[in-house]
């Protein structure tokens, strides 16, 4: 788009719209002009190399021009992206190049949930991370065959040790149905349990390949479906839901007699295993944490959608996550969770859970997938997320806790043998260090 286009978009638009803003958003006016001035005279600038072209090396005026390129595009997305309310949908429109008219439809995707995210941060973590908890569910069929299956193989005995439970939900008068492998109980041993939180489009019973993992440890485990998936009725799907339910797991727990747990979270899963762990609640003090495993999980909500938007072809997404940032109403949110306790939403901010295990000296393990292109960062970034969340934890990247596996996003459900003995081995090692579980 050329400049003038630019111009005249913006103008117009913020014409109409000035009268209405916020303090925030009269920031965002103000720094996209600033902005817009430092682009005119990087198009000046661009246009005087130009002229000189032929009387310098062709390399380097190459490489002169693709660094002022750089910069003008990272400061168009500044600029359009800092435009009160929705600033960063149509930055978005304005950077995307013409060959990648071809993603218009999941463009429209993350448009809608951005729209989302400037009025309620909640509706926007729910569109893009849990898009199980709308109202129509896709796939119904199949994860109402998947609890079929569990049941079965139950009543057959091939799941020795399991059972189907419902886990009361008070605060919302509902249950989660959870799947539970418990070892029998002997006298002088009290096996510590391992939480298994699932990523979004599953449900419990599909953690039962890493359940087997942690129950051949001397574990007992317990593979909850979050509330709003099916088998967990009662509310649509949220971060607030989903801490709702975190604290009704750990009510669960306590009254069952466990002293000790682990958490292990697969993707969106691991924001509520670092949620378990370091919630200021007086469940979280009455259970002593283990362990927490962050499983190709998300540095923050935020990060997430800057990489899905980075992915369809944008340029300088940062800048344009910045926008989204500015203008989007805050994300903290009080919400009960039963007992006359709060919690409070924070955008899922898993970073500053880390950093709070860290202090707690709670160990953390985070694993990254070679090929995820959800959880990755820029190819300038000098880590991806699982790096970050060590890095805050231990204020390092701290060795032998960043396990690196084979493939994209949450690949090994279908290939468990091949993509997941780089987590076994370290964990075995770790556990082992650690003395825990108490039965090996």
């Amino acid at each position: 788009m050329e400049i003038g286009k630019v111009f005249a978009n913006v103008g117009l638009y913020t014409a109409g719209v000035i009268l209405s803003c916020g303090p925030s958003q009269v920031y965002g006016v103000i720094k996209g002009a600033i902005d817009l001035v430092k682009l005119v005279g990087l198009k000046i600038s661009l246009s005087q190399l130009k002229q000189h072209e032929k009387a310098l090396n062709k390399h380097a005026i190459t490489q002169i021009k693709n660094e002022i390129e750089g910069k003008k595009t990272s400061l168009k997305a500044d600029a359009v992206a800092m435009i009160p309310l929705i600033g960063a949908i149509f930055s978005w429109r304005v950077l995307a190049p013409p060959e990648k008219a071809w993603s218009l439809n999941a463009l429209k995707g993350v448009e809608h949930a951005a729209a989302h995210m400037l009025n309620d941060f909640h509706s926007q973590i729910r569109a893009i991370l849990y898009p199980l908890g709308n109202d129509a569910i896709a796939n119904t069929e199949r994860y109402e065959q998947a609890r079929a299956l569990t049941k079965q193989e139950i009543v057959s005995g091939q799941l020795p040790h399991a059972k189907l439970v419902e886990i009361p939900v008070a605060i919302r008068s509902s249950h989660l149905e959870a799947l539970e492998l418990t070892h029998p109980k002997t006298e002088g041993t009290d096996p510590p349990t391992v939480v298994l939180f699932h990523g979004n489009a599953m449900i419990g019973p599909e953690m039962l390949s890493i359940g087997h993992y942690y129950f051949s440890k001397g574990f007992n485990v317990l593979m909850p479906t979050m509330g709003g998936y099916p088998g967990s009725p009662g509310c649509k799907t949220s971060e607030a839901t989903s801490y709702q339910d975190v604290e009704a797991i750990k009510s669960y727990l306590i009254n069952k007699g466990v002293k000790d747990v682990g958490y292990h979270g697969l993707s969106i899963g691991g924001t509520l295993a670092f949620q378990a762990a370091t919630a200021p609640t007086s469940n979280t003090e009455k259970l002593r944490t283990k362990f927490v495993v962050a499983d190709q999980t998300l540095a923050s909500a935020r990060d997430v959608m800057a990489t899905v938007v980075r992915n369809l072809g944008f340029g300088a997404v940062d800048r344009i996550a910045k926008g989204v940032a500015l203008n989007a109403a805050p994300p903290s949110h009080k919400v009960a969770v039963g007992n006359g306790e709060y919690v409070y939403t924070d955008g899922c901010d898993n970073l500053k859970k880390a950093k709070i295990l860290g202090e707690k000296k709670i160990p953390l393990f985070a694993i990254e997938a070679d090929q995820d292109a959800l959880m990755k960062n820029n190819a300038n970034s000098a880590k991806d997320a699982a790096g970050k969340l060590i890095s805050n934890c231990y204020g390092k990247e701290e060795s032998g806790h960043l396990i690196r596996i084979n493939g994209p996003h949450s690949s090994y459900f279908y290939q468990w043998d091949k993509d997941y003995s780089a987590f076994e081995k370290t964990m075995d090692e770790a556990l082992s260090i650690r003395g825990i579980p108490p039965l090996h």
